[in-house]
């Protein structure tokens, strides 16, 4: 699980995004009635232990790779 950070202030990000996705977000923060940078702040609490959980199925599939293509590179003669 993800561990909580403590957070002190308030804090900004300026996002420079697309008129495409600004009028998705704000298509769905119309839908749920909340606002934009309530919808900012959502995604990018659940889109970061997705991101994190991500990085960790990558390296588990890299290290499976480098160690199954370990196995394929040795070569066993037969007598």
């Amino acid at each position: 699980m993800t561990e909580q950070i403590p957070l002190k202030g308030d804090h900004v990000i300026n996002l420079r995004i697309s008129w495409e996705l600004k009028s998705r977000l704000l298509k769905i923060a119309g839908r749920d009635h909340r606002s934009l940078s309530e919808i900012c702040r959502i995604l990018l609490l659940t889109g970061l232990p997705i991101l994190e959980g991500l990085d960790h199925a990558r390296d588990r599939a890299i290290n499976f790779w480098t160690t199954d293509q370990q196995k394929d590179d040795v070569v066993v003669e037969e007598t």
